[in-house]
């Protein structure tokens, strides 16, 4: 059944949505142009190759700084600080507008002031309920391309290899990537990357299981018996809107504070102090508009990016999450 799932995926990401990505990259060849964003990338890499405590990753992690799309750096964690500056929430104790640690320093205190019915926001105040990540004060773009530009940068064979064939058939090239255009090729490149690989993992999994490995997850700390009394810790991976870190601090044998960063709070994140827009609203600066009653590229702009509004907001992170998890760990402990 699984390869039949595979079969199907991969037959319509070679048969449609290559194909299809394509012919529209010649059609609309004028967003090719348009909608760059700050030209810094993101990403933190997924799918380990091994079962080492740093595994090799294939999609490799790393960033890419200043429209350097050849030179990627290494990422870690412990560079992302969020601002709350033009977000709707309470700044913490000790905390001002220039960002702070997911969980060591950061809270997640709402603190709605806009009136209702909205009608029109300033942009000088709070006009959100995203906050502003930023990794070494800057803003950075997350996702798809992110992902395939730092695998590209990295090495990735697979990836170069699609990506030169995307450059074959359309006239795109490296430069071009950051636009419209290149996020929606990304994704096809993504896609068919990942999909030939699939055969592969499966064949690996039938392995292990044949070995007698069923093992899903390691669960060596998943006891709420086993954590220490203190300790913070994060994990960071991918989703399919980009980056995505969890950050958490364990007080007293109990989570104390748990903070998300997900792709879409990079990606549509506010202003920060220094007046940094984050990468959505630096797409959509300076895109021409034909008809003001229709305006197709502004919406062709943002799903290019695909924002989720719901995934970027925090009003479930920090201590609303925290009591849930508490709540999980004492009936384990039962």
């Amino acid at each position: 059944m699984m390869q039949g799932l595979i079969a199907g995926a991969r037959a319509f990401v070679e048969q449609v949505l290559v194909p299809d990505t394509t012919l529209l990259v010649g059609a609309y060849p004028e967003y090719a142009a348009l909608g760059a964003g700050p030209g810094n990338y993101l990403a933190f890499g997924d799918y380990p190759q091994d079962e080492a405590r740093t595994p090799v990753l294939f999609l490799p992690g790393g960033r890419l700084m200043n429209g350097n799309l050849e030179a990627a750096q290494p990422v870690t964690p412990d560079a992302v600080a969020e601002s709350i500056l033009h977000a709707w929430y309470a700044a913490g104790d000790g905390e001002d507008a220039g960002g702070l640690q997911p969980a060591a320093q950061g809270t997640t205190v709402p603190a709605f002031d806009a009136a209702i019915p909205l009608t029109q926001l300033n942009g000088d105040g709070r006009y959100t309920w995203t906050k502003a990540p930023r990794y070494e004060g800057l803003a950075m773009e997350t996702g798809p391309l992110a992902r395939v530009l730092v695998g590209a940068a990295n090495g990735q064979n697979e990836i170069r290899l699609a990506l030169a064939n995307l450059f074959e058939q359309t006239g795109l090239s490296l430069d071009t990537m950051a636009s419209v255009t290149g996020r929606m090729a990304a994704r096809a490149v993504e896609a068919q990357v990942i999909v030939r690989q699939m055969d592969g993992w499966v064949w690996e999994l039938r392995q292990n299981l044949a070995t007698g490995d069923v093992a899903l997850a390691s669960v060596e700390f998943w006891d709420p018996v086993a954590w220490p009394d203190e300790a913070e810790g994060w994990s960071v991976g991918e989703g399919p809107r980009g980056a995505v870190g969890h950050w958490l601090r364990i007080k007293n044998a109990l989570v104390d504070e748990y903070q998300i960063v997900d792709g879409s709070t990079w990606n549509a994140s506010p202003r920060d102090k220094l007046g940094q827009r984050g990468p959505l609203e630096t797409a959509l600066e300076r895109i021409p508009v034909a008809d003001p009653a229709q305006p197709l590229e502004i919406l062709r702009t943002v799903h290019s990016i695909a924002p989720c509004a719901a995934c970027a907001a925090h009003v479930l992170g920090g201590g609303v999450a925290a009591q849930r998890l508490n709540i999980h760990a004492r009936e384990a402990t039962r």
